[in-house]
């Protein structure tokens, strides 16, 4: 008995099973009902008759509709065969006359191929789509992102803007009491001076009169001893004149400009970057106040660091307290130091010598490198690897051009960097040299061309890096590289020094820029990647550690 629920109908059994089940479908060649969830299972099962499957609505079951066409040659017959070399449907009856030998697909295994095409299809496009909305879910929790970003920049900026105002106020302040208390002494000065110039004023007058008077006495003019003696020491008194003015040295130059937007820099990505004081670690180094440290090179055990000192003859090793833990005797002041698995290395440019001192004899040097008088290069820049090779940069003053060498623990040069991609020299001045260490890349600064140059390495040329200004110039000293391979490149100007943050592709990130550090000499970073500065300002050397400059 069938039951009549909408467009569907509830009958005794679908073809797959004996219960009930409701159905939409009817196969008028098998003469099964079919449910819903039966329709491909069925379609893809052997027909029960020659003919195939023919599916209908179960509302047009009466009607015996067939979905295919009949056969051309016999109408009476429904297509149930395609034949592959005529490109026609056919019958049965077809299939067993003249087209018997031909290739020929019939119409169930054509059915069975299209459902599979399509079910393949469909779980290809549900992948995608699965894809594509992940991708969409993600592009909008990036949106959620930013937008919130956004929020938190347009805080941070106000919260600055109006902590700089403040600063600014204070400054205006400080300054209009300055001038007013240079403005009350000026003028009191000036009442002192003016009523000291009336006093003699008014003295002079008094004594013209006298003498005036003394014209008119007789008996003064016929004895002439008798006139009083002439005195004026009273009135060659010096007189102060104050300047008339004061001047106060105010800047608004783009350098000045650019620092305060560079210090405060917000991006999307980053919401800003603020050097927090806390982070900053002064190093009690009193007793290198008075000198200027040449360099600055990390040791291996992250706890020390060797400083040269200019006009010593010595490299001293000190601990992040400032203590001195070792002093090597050197044969000159060394410009350049880098560190080594058993002690420091220097540079001598005089005697065109690499020495090292060890820990065991830190009084005697040992030659390591040492280039004959005949020879043209003299070494400058040099730093360590951990394979206990170093990286030594060579100038040639003959032939106006440097170059950079691995050298070995016996002194050998092992590779030589020299020329670029197109055979033309690659350095004129290598005076600062890196490594770094994520990716290999050798990383030199060259100061005659005022450029960050960085090579594989293999030697093969990667990438250059220069920075312009309006009023001031590049000038790029010191290189080092944190445990992540960011560069970290001191520019030294006569007003500031500026860290230039690159990506490890040589890319530039921000500037960071601080009072801590307006005029550094020296510059390293440990494998924590403390940042160690030497920072001499108003004549008074301070070394710095600088915690988490990311």
């Amino acid at each position: 008995m069938e039951v009549r629920m909408g467009t569907t109908y509830r009958v005794r059994r679908c073809f797959c099973s004996s219960e009930q089940h409701e159905v939409r479908y009817y196969c008028t060649f098998c003469n099964e009902h079919v449910g819903k969830e039966c329709l491909l299972p069925h379609l893809l099962f052997p027909p029960k008759t020659e003919n195939g499957h023919n599916i209908l609505e179960i509302r047009d079951k009466i009607t015996g509709a067939v979905h295919r066409r009949s056969c051309e040659k016999h109408p009476s017959k429904t297509t149930t065969a395609y034949c592959d070399t005529c490109r026609c449907s056919i019958c049965h009856e077809c299939m067993s006359q003249e087209h018997r030998d031909h290739e020929i697909v019939l119409i169930s295994e054509l059915l069975r191929k299209s459902i599979c095409g399509i079910k393949e299809s469909y779980s290809f496009l549900s992948k995608k789509a699965k894809l594509w909305e992940n991708k969409s879910n993600e592009l909008q929790q990036k949106i959620q992102f930013f937008k919130n970003n956004y929020n938190k920049v347009r805080q941070q900026i106000e919260r600055f803007a109006k902590e700089l105002h403040e600063v600014v106020d204070q400054w205006k302040n400080e300054k209009f009491r300055q001038a007013e208390k240079e403005k009350n002494n000026t003028f009191n000065h000036i009442e002192q001076q003016s009523s000291f110039i009336q006093d003699n004023v008014n003295k002079i007058r008094k004594r013209m009169k006298e003498k005036k008077n003394l014209l008119r006495n007789l008996d003064a003019l016929h004895n002439p001893k008798s006139l009083p003696s002439e005195n004026f020491d009273d009135l060659t008194s010096p007189i102060d004149i104050p300047p008339l003015g004061t001047e106060m040295n105010l800047s608004t130059s783009k350098l000045d400009v650019d620092m305060i937007c560079q210090y405060a820099d917000i991006t999307f990505s980053t919401p800003s970057f603020v050097l927090n004081e806390s982070n900053i670690v002064k190093v009690d180094s009193k007793h290198f106040e008075d000198k200027i440290i040449l360099d600055i090179a990390c040791s291996s055990n992250c706890e020390t660091a060797y400083v040269s000192v200019k006009g010593t003859k010595q490299i001293s090793e000190i601990n992040t307290n400032g203590n001195v833990v070792e002093n090597f005797l050197t044969e000159c002041s060394p410009l350049y130091v880098a560190s080594c698995s058993d002690g420091v290395t220097y540079v001598n440019l005089e005697k065109k010598t690499v020495f090292v001192n060890t820990f065991k004899t830190p009084d005697k040097a040992h030659n390591l490198i040492c280039k004959d008088d005949k020879d043209a290069w003299f070494p400058i820049g040099i730093t360590s690897r951990a394979n206990n090779e170093l990286i030594v940069g060579f100038k040639s003053w003959k032939k106006k051009r440097g170059k950079v060498c691995v050298v070995n623990d016996l002194g050998k040069d092992v590779e030589s960097f020299e020329y670029d991609n197109n055979n033309e020299p690659l350095y004129r001045d290598p005076r600062y040299i890196t490594e770094n260490k994520p990716n290999g890349d050798i990383c030199v600064t060259d100061t005659i061309r005022n450029t960050l140059i960085a090579v594989e390495s293999s030697g093969k040329y990667k990438y250059s890096y220069s920075k312009s200004y309006a009023d001031r110039e590049f000038n790029p000293l010191n290189i080092c590289a944190d445990s992540e391979g960011r560069l970290l490149l001191l520019d030294v100007g006569q007003l500031a020094s500026i860290i230039h943050v690159l990506s490890d592709e040589g890319h530039f990130l921000r500037f960071v820029m601080s009072n801590h550090f307006r005029s550094v000499t020296a510059m390293s970073i440990d494998s924590n990647d403390r940042l160690w500065i030497a920072n001499r300002e108003n004549n008074k050397t301070k070394i710095k550690l600088i915690n988490q400059l990311k």
